[in-house]
């Protein structure tokens, strides 16, 4: 025999402020499964009638709860009702019509609960027997407006692709009520909305079948019709020849049935007889049997459900929670998959999605991580495992997927920290080891070739350059001035020196000079040229007084012209030494100026391009 299964949603407040808050949607909910349970109504077993109220209603997890409801635990025997009380809207660009969850945006049509998708996607490929859906809703939108035949017509919600979907179809019935509209405010009956108010007056004794005891959906709709107002009067869509019973013995259903192509629908049924007959005073009876103390329902009691209602998946948290968590923990094992298959961007939408519904899920943050950097995004993978080690510092998969990262990005000490960390929790993970001794040979090889990394540090990343660091460049310019002309000085003052000596001076103060102006005007720019071209002009100086003999008799260079002069007239030996002096200083002249001027050139460029980045 098959089962009821029930899932019932009210909402009264929106995060959407223009979505206007409602009074009954609630309770009305909460009628509706303490009737639905109540040993003296409904009779359905607790464990399988959900209720998701207020704020826990976003339309992640009640499209969640339907999608589980409808495709995974329902049997070909079964009925499936849902309840959905709150506001309805009609999306302007599409037609289409949505349910207005608890974190609903109305200007976002895609924030809400499709209603197409709902039964061309769910209701219709669901194995069960029977679904009724019932919409309790307020009727928002000037699309709606515009569209609607009458002052509560529901068919805009449905749109006319759904109507004649739906007429294709075999026990998929929307059973829809206008809670009130633009025209027409909430209207309450004993602390209830006026259809869910008449709906408990019926199925407590006017619409049961006093043979069988059966109460079928087709004699409550005609009790319904008879007793409502045109607000509220329910309107069905869809066909179903076969009863839907809502209590009493569940009928037999025949695998692979047909629908009556003739019936159209629900068939009607007369309200003569024993249906009229029976009247409000057990209608009245009816109410007091969900509230043994009184004669009707106080607002007070709907929130005191009856014992045997504590497997309500609203009446304990945690049976929301467990469900909300089976189906994210399904939806990440076809994440798995899809990334088996190196459907990568499909896998990421799906972690996307369960991340929707929770959060917090760490499995599904991690399967996010890895396929962020499967395609080298590796920040944005990074921030995923910190997400990750601060839900989990126990996490050694954590551990492990943010020491790859790190590696990734060049961050060899950090990644060797985090390995030791998932090792320390993990000691076995063999990946884990191998990827530690991959970072350890990246670290030593880091360490070796630091020197020429440091070289190849962009000059923005360089401190300013300070007084201390700009004397002591000029110092070492000096020096090597110095330090060349006593080299070419060497062989002529003292022509029993060997050459070699006189050369590797030379050499060493000309390269000193050279490589000093480029890295000064490189990294600390304008002013560190300037100290460049001053000593190349004071060099310049030397080098005019050698080869004119023009200076001042007050410095010491003359006497030592006169001397080079007078000896390399007397001996050609002489010669070599003085060609090299007059070479060596033009080579410092010139050469320094040169090498600075492009390093300034080159330094200025490279911080330009830093600064763009």
């Amino acid at each position: 025999m098959g089962r009821r299964l029930g899932l019932i949603i009210g909402v009264n407040t929106y995060q959407d402020t223009t979505l206007q808050p409602l009074q009954y949607a609630e309770t009305d909910a909460r009628a509706l499964a303490q009737w639905l349970v109540h040993t003296r109504g409904g009779q359905w077993n607790p464990a399988d009638v959900q209720v998701v109220l207020g704020r826990e209603a976003t339309r992640e997890l009640t499209e969640t709860l339907i999608t589980q409801l409808c495709l995974h635990m329902a049997t070909s025997e079964d009925l499936i009702l849902i309840y959905f009380a709150g506001h309805a809207f009609v999306d302007q660009a599409s037609g289409d019509g949505y349910l207005a969850c608890s974190n609903t945006r109305s200007q976002q049509a895609s924030s809400g609960l499709h209603l197409l998708s709902l039964v061309s996607q769910v209701m219709a490929r669901s194995p069960a027997a029977q679904i009724l859906c019932i919409l309790d809703c307020f009727q928002n939108g000037p699309a709606w407006s515009m569209r609607r035949a009458s002052a509560f017509d529901c068919k805009p919600l449905l749109g006319l692709v759904l109507q004649n979907g739906l007429q294709q179809m075999q026990g998929r019935l929307l059973y829809c009520t206008c809670r009130g509209n633009e025209m027409a405010p909430e209207v309450s009956e004993k602390n209830l909305g006026s259809f869910m108010y008449r709906f408990v007056m019926g199925v407590g004794g006017p619409a049961l079948d006093p043979a069988n005891g059966q109460l079928v959906l087709q004699r409550l709709h005609a009790f319904l019709s008879e007793r409502l107002d045109e607000q509220h009067k329910p309107q069905i869509f869809g066909q179903e020849s076969r009863p839907i019973v809502l209590v009493g013995e569940m009928p037999t259903f025949r695998t692979g049935a047909l629908p009556d192509a003739r019936s159209g629908g629900l068939p009607p049924l007369p309200l003569g007889g024993s249906l009229a007959g029976q009247g409000m005073s057990m209608a009245a009876s009816a109410l007091a049997q969900l509230s043994p103390s009184a004669s009707g329902i106080r607002s007070s009691q709907l929130g005191q459900m009856s014992p045997s209602t504590s497997a309500l998946g609203r009446a304990t948290p945690s049976t929301v929670e467990q469900n909300r968590r089976n189906q994210c923990q399904q939806m990440l094992n076809q994440a798995q998959q899809l990334v088996q298959m190196q459907m990568l961007q499909q896998a990421y939408q799906q972690v996307e999605m369960i991340l929707q519904m929770d959060a917090q899920f760490v499995d599904a943050l991690i399967l996010k991580g890895q396929i962020l950097g499967a395609i080298g995004q590796f920040q944005e993978a990074l921030a995923t495992a910190q997400q990750v080690l601060e839900l989990d510092p126990q996490n050694a998969l954590g551990w492990s997927m943010a020491a790859a990262l790190l590696a990734n990005t060049g961050q060899f000490p950090e990644a060797m920290s985090a390995t030791n960390r998932s090792l320390s929790i993990d000691p076995s993970n063999t990946e884990t080891l191998s990827m530690k001794e991959m970072i350890r040979e990246k670290l030593a090889e880091s360490q070796f070739d630091t020197g020429k990394r440091s070289r190849l540090k962009p000059p923005k990343d360089r401190p300013h350059d300070t007084a201390l660091a700009y004397w002591l460049g000029m110092g070492i310019q000096v020096g090597a001035l110095i330090l060349g002309l006593a080299g070419v000085f060497l062989n002529l003052l003292k022509p029993s020196t060997p050459k070699y000596v006189a050369f590797l001076l030379e050499s060493i103060a000309l390269a000193v000079l050279i490589v000093n102006a480029w890295r000064g005007a490189y990294l600390y720019g304008f002013k560190r040229f300037l100290s460049t071209l001053l000593l190349s002009v004071i060099t310049l100086g030397i080098l005019a007084a050698f080869t004119s003999g023009l200076v001042n008799t007050r410095i010491v260079v003359k006497p030592a012209y006169t001397f080079l002069v007078e000896h390399a007239s007397s001996s050609a030996t002489m010669l070599t030494p003085l060609i090299f002096l007059i070479l060596w200083l033009a080579g410092a002249t010139v050469l320094p100026f040169l090498t600075g001027l492009i390093g300034w050139i080159v330094g200025a460029v490279v911080r330009g391009q830093g600064k763009r980045k």
